[in-house]
């Protein structure tokens, strides 16, 4: 077994000036990943299957919108604290993550207010249901954005292994939840209950088990650390409200039903360019200890471009395959949902979106505040303004063409900016 680990490693390692990766932590990490990505895309996928089926059309728009709008009430908490995490710990300071959630408790708040006014309006105007579940959320969803910040520490620690155990219990908690629910009742109230109530109890519990599993973990901490995730924070605020607001224009200007077409137009690419979200996952704590000496910052940066290119050449094979898949998956699968093949076509071209999961990540390692800014607040509010007025004028197209803009954009952005070597002071 030894002989066999030894060969399986100096091979890897012969690989690496091909590659220009470093193979051996790429195997490593990128296995568990691999196999908590797996698992999530089963846990989605027969989860949509079981919306088409057995929720109307009208059900399943009401339900996306809610969780959209509880989706843009988290921009108003710490969202920028997971990278800051990642790269605290990554570099050695573990009692970031503590000191992490004192700080979200506060920031929180604002998230907390903003659900909560959203559930005295729909009250105010006679909307019970909407209410109810949105005092649901302002309860619920806090709590499960702070609590959802061990994964950030198990990332810093590179401890994938432990990371894919935990968030597969979480996935396999919220597919019985909101499995059972679909099946045997369509209530819009339930339904948001299952899926925020489920994900609050499962982070609660492995938030615990992580900190459990690390007694040991030091506890030092910097003052730069929590300061970055405000700033990161107030960055993604644009972001966070961009990746939700098609949602709630559609359902607002076309209605709930043509909001579960460009739904399921969107599941399977979106959840096909989740998958490679794996590359994010593995790269950030790597590049966080790479940015701290800069000799070897430098050859990161001029390793970007060669591997931005390999992605695009991979997204390109993908979408091709998926442009013929397409019209069998969803007359298997979505049968309900025939008239979102042609916009699930043309909407699979995000999947180039991959070929940023290298840059972006290293531009938060390295903390390029300018840089960032332009990728998470000017990006961002452009894709917002031009969004809102492409779907009133065209409709789901719009939204489709929109969103494929920004993430082309946000490939060709982040690449020059990650490659390009800081100016001289």
């Amino acid at each position: 077994m030894d002989k066999l680990k030894a060969f399986i490693y100096k091979s890897l390692r012969k690989l690496e000036p091909h590659a220009k990766t470093d193979m051996v932590y790429a195997t490593k990490s990128g296995f568990w990943l691999v196999t908590n990505q797996v698992f999530g895309a089963l846990v989605s996928l027969v989860l949509s299957i079981l919306f088409a089926h057995f929720l109307s059309k009208e059900t399943f728009g009401i339900y996306k919108y809610i969780i959209s709008l509880a989706g843009i009430a988290t921009a108003f908490s710490l969202t920028g604290v997971n990278a800051a995490v990642i790269r605290g710990v990554a570099q050695g300071y573990d009692g970031v993550l503590k000191q992490s959630i004192r700080v979200q408790a506060l920031w929180c708040i604002p998230q907390f207010l903003f659900s909560f006014v959203l559930a005295l309006y729909y009250f105010y105007n006679g909307n019970s249901v909407y209410g109810i579940c949105f005092i649901i959320i302002c309860i619920a969803s806090p709590i499960t954005g702070i609590a959802n910040t061990y994964t950030a520490f198990l990332n810093g620690k590179k401890d994938f292994r432990t990371f894919t155990f935990f968030n597969m219990g979480s996935n396999a908690l919220y597919f019985v939840a909101m499995a059972t629910i679909s099946i045997w009742s369509a209530d819009v109230i339930l339904l948001i209950t299952g899926y925020f109530v489920s994900v609050m109890i499962a982070n609660t519990y492995f938030c615990w088990r992580a900190l459990y599993r690390y007694p040991r973990a030091n506890n030092l901490t910097r003052t730069e650390d929590m300061p970055y995730a405000k700033s990161l924070s107030v960055m993604n605020i644009g972001s966070t409200i961009a990746q939700h607001v098609d949602n709630i224009v559609i359902f607002h200007f076309m209605g709930s039903a043509q909001l579960a077409i460009y739904s399921f137009a969107t599941i399977i690419p979106e959840r096909i360019r989740s998958m490679f979200g794996i590359i994010s996952t593995a790269a950030l704590p790597k590049l966080a200890e790479k940015n701290a000496d800069e000799t070897t910052a430098r050859r990161t940066r001029a390793g970007i471009r060669p591997k931005v290119f390999r992605l695009i050449l991979l997204a390109i094979v993908i979408i091709i395959l998926y442009i013929v898949a397409a019209p069998y998956i969803f007359y298997m699968l979505f049968p309900q949902y025939a008239g979102s093949i042609v916009y699930s076509q043309v909407f699979s071209l995000c999947i180039l979106v991959i070929a940023s999961y290298i840059p972006v990540p290293a531009l938060f390692a390295g903390r390029k505040q300018k840089e960032l800014n332009i990728i998470n607040v000017g990006l961002p509010v452009a894709r917002i303004i031009v969004s809102i007025g492409a779907i009133i004028i065209f409709g789901i197209w719009g939204a489709i063409f929109t969103k494929i803009g920004y993430y082309l954009l946000l490939v060709v952005v982040s690449s020059h900016f990650a490659s390009r070597a800081p100016r001289s002071v």
